[in-house]
């Protein structure tokens, strides 16, 4: 398992279809992702995010476990994702530059990628 460092999702159109299309491709709960939203008016950008809420539920993620999709924007949002006002007040840590784990950190995200799967499984099962 990688050690998870942000992705930006980015959307080039907002119809339903492209967002399910974008969604089951990018690796939004594998990896903490964000939504840059802050040249988007305030009418299309909630429906935007409703739309994208709804998928990403249909999609069995939630958006805040293992890791969370982060909605970027000027203005205040009410939804099932956290929300920041820009890029440089997402969480530092998941910015970190990627270098090779030693021995220990790479036995602690193995056992992290059995945990996330046996959850994914739980899911299922209920």
């Amino acid at each position: 398992m990688k050690i998870p460092i942000f992705e930006e999702i980015l959307l080039n159109e907002m119809t339903a279809e492209k967002l399910r299309i974008i969604v089951s491709d990018s690796r939004i709960g594998k990896v903490p992702c964000y939504l840059n939203l802050t040249n988007l008016k305030k009418d299309e950008m909630e429906q935007l995010i409703l739309n994208l809420a709804q998928i990403v539920l249909e999609h069995n993620l939630h958006p805040l476990f293992p890791y969370p999709l982060y909605i970027v924007s000027s203005i205040p949002v009410k939804s099932i994702f956290p929300w920041v006002r820009t890029v440089k007040d997402l969480p530092a840590h998941y910015f970190k530059k990627i270098k090779r784990p030693n021995n220990k950190e790479l036995q602690l995200l193995n056992k992290l990628s059995i945990k996330v799967d046996k959850l994914k499984i739980l899911n299922f099962i209920k």
